[in-house]
């Protein structure tokens, strides 16, 4: 099978997701064509080495220079969005079975360009949302937005039952919306397992860990007023780090030493994944206690985090909030805790520093989870079903 995934950046650190899928679609003897609106950074890793994933890569624009911004905008004002038709791409539109678009707004732009002017008429067309290009607080702007969409794509693919909530309020025809989440490569991660088991000791430092943008709805800022109730409980031998950046960095470190914490506190900034993976194999417990934005009333939608964290044997600490929920299972990987509730999330975290044993118990149980349910390769069979329409 001939597959085109239709991507905004090719590489991204935050989208690897999507390169576990890719790869796992070669793995099983599929031909995939990467093709991407921009061009990110060199990303060394196995990851993005493995199936030689730069070389499947069909940049939307081959230059970006000043010149070719003034050309295209110039051929766009007296031709339209066949200005921005790649050649290479009409090329190979009529062998291609299936075109896959990762985000709404790609999905769009890839139908204006193309789809509306009859290329890729014999594809099959998938679209997958995410999370920022379906905002609950925008669904009656996105149904007029999306309706071309609606019409001519033959399946939509969502990560989480909450991600589903919200596209229920959009006018798919339910036998075109399949439940897909996304998955790690196992065969990657499992580098980074402990050698030993998760286990916790009375007096031993509690390291936790949190992994994602520094952002709102993340919940980081509640980080600081965690380790401070944590403290005022008596318990003083732990440290928090956090790895990520975004746009309340600079408040939380603020946060953190107004509050004269930083004893308590390692920020990384973003790291690659398998530094990330070495951080998160040496904690013992992952946090992310997620909120939900007021204004747009984003949240996370699945969080592939949570479930990297469980295979490598750490329980997780989330909030209600969206569709982090649904990744784990409460009370025996983690814990699922009400979205704002710094007191929660503190009484959680003094139960396993109190019943330390549990520490190992839920480890194991985390990883046996994960594995099974979002490792690629398990969910890459799910995929080619939606693709061959066996679902």
């Amino acid at each position: 099978m001939r597959i085109l995934f239709v991507l905004s950046e090719f590489p991204s650190y935050s989208e690897t997701f999507i390169a576990n899928q890719i790869n796992d679609l070669i793995d099983h003897g599929n031909e995939v064509t990467i093709f991407s609106s921009g061009i990110g950074k060199t990303i060394d890793s196995s990851l993005f080495n493995r199936n030689d994933l730069y070389s499947r890569l069909v940049p939307a624009h081959q230059s970006v220079g000043l010149v070719s911004r003034l050309r295209r905008r110039f051929l766009k004002l007296f031709l339209g969005n066949r200005a921005y038709q790649n050649k290479d791409l009409l090329t190979m539109s009529e062998s291609i079975d299936v075109v896959h678009c990762h985000f709404g707004d790609n999905a769009l732009l890839f139908h204006e360009v193309y789809l509306k002017y009859g290329w890729f008429n014999k594809s099959k067309k998938i679209c997958t949302f995410h999370g920022y290009d379906i905002l609950p607080s925008s669904v009656a702007i996105l149904t007029d937005t999306y309706k071309p969409l609606f019409d001519s794509f033959d399946g939509f693919t969502y990560n989480t039952p909450y991600m589903k909530g919200i596209i229920d309020c959009f006018p798919i025809q339910p036998r075109k919306m399949h439940a897909l989440p996304v998955g790690f490569d196992a065969d990657f991660l499992k580098n980074y397992l402990r050698r030993n088991p998760n286990t916790y000791a009375h007096g031993d430092c509690l390291h936790l860990i949190y992994c994602g943008r520094l952002t709102y709805f993340k919940g980081c800022l509640m980080l600081p007023d965690i380790a401070e109730k944590l403290i005022a409980a008596n318990v003083q031998n732990f440290m928090i780090h956090i790895v990520g950046a975004g746009d309340q960095e600079h408040e939380l470190r603020g946060k953190i030493d107004a509050q004269g914490l930083a004893r308590h506190f390692t920020l990384y900034g973003a790291l690659n994944q398998e530094k990330v993976f070495e951080l998160m194999s040496s904690a013992h417990l992952f946090i992310l206690p997620g909120l939900e934005e007021p204004k747009t009333a984003r949240a996370e939608t699945q969080g592939l985090v949570i479930q990297e964290a469980q295979f490598l044997k750490l329980p997780v600490l989330v909030s209600d909030a969206g569709g982090a929920k649904y990744g784990l299972m409460d009370g025996e990987t983690g814990y699922v805790l009400p979205k704002g509730d710094v007191v929660a999330f503190v009484e959680k975290i003094k139960w396993f520093l109190d019943n330390p044993d549990e520490i190992y118990s839920f480890s194991e149980k985390s990883h046996i989870f994960a594995r099974e349910n979002y490792n690629s390769a398990v969910l890459g069979k799910r995929l080619l079903a939606i693709y061959t329409g066996d679902l």
